[in-house]
């Protein structure tokens, strides 16, 4: 990370393309055993194979954009667990409350206010803290939103995502903040490769947040 961050942009300035390479594409060119001298020869060997796939260096404004977003799927994870918890304790006395945090805050405002629900006084307290908290969480998601829809305004790529039907200031950065240059994908099926690496990479990170569709995908690629 810190070879992306200081590196590779350092050596940008001196009219040099930074590309990175995957690790497993220059593991079959290591002859030896792994050292500094054999993995360099392996780089030159595979960087020099005309079908190698790169991937460009991140600029600082796309790992600000990536940064707000990991940061809010945190605090949805957070939301979500602390949700499930205050469910769970209302079900061991028998109080169910369905799914959504509307729901949950429908149920705990009437549960506070009345005094005859079976609901112990030490139980009452815990979830008057815990719903303090849920709202805490609630306004840094607003401010986190606030900030990624600013930036979407303020990107001209994300306003052309942003007119393809379902794509919203959400999908749009964090397309744009993963991806950033569109034309690292082969040009003739762009659209499709492009798609089929944001689906893959999301899984792997256990976010949807940059799933998105072909059609998507498109619309980011129509002026490369």
């Amino acid at each position: 990370m810190r070879w992306r961050t200081l590196l590779g942009p350092e050596i940008a300035k001196r009219g040099h393309e930074v590309r990175l390479m995957s690790p497993r594409f220059v593991r079959p060119y290591v002859k030896s055993n792994k050292n500094d001298a054999g993995d360099a020869e392996a780089i030159c060997e595979a960087v020099g194979r005309p079908s190698m796939r790169f991937v460009a260096v991140k600029s600082v404004a796309q790992q600000d954009m990536l940064a707000l977003h990991r940061v809010r799927s945190l605090l949805i994870r957070e939301r979500t667990a602390l949700m499930n918890q205050m469910r769970g304790l209302l079900a061991e006395f028998g109080i169910v409350v369905a799914q959504g945090p509307a729901r949950l805050r429908r149920a705990l405002a009437v549960i506070l206010e009345e005094r005859d629900d079976g609901v112990s006084e030490l139980l009452r307290e815990m979830l008057v803290e815990m719903g303090e908290r849920l709202r805490w969480l609630e306004q840094r998601l607003k401010r986190y939103d606030l900030r990624i829809a600013t930036l979407a305004r303020g990107d001209e790529r994300a306003a052309r995502l942003m007119k393809v039907e379902g794509v919203g200031p959400l999908i749009a950065t964090a397309l744009i903040a993963a991806v950033g240059d569109a034309r690292q994908f082969h040009r003739g099926r762009r659209a499709k490769r492009l798609a089929c690496w944001c689906r893959a990479s999301t899984r792997a990170a256990g976010t949807r947040c940059c799933s998105v569709s072909a059609s998507a995908a498109t619309a980011i690629c129509a002026r490369c």
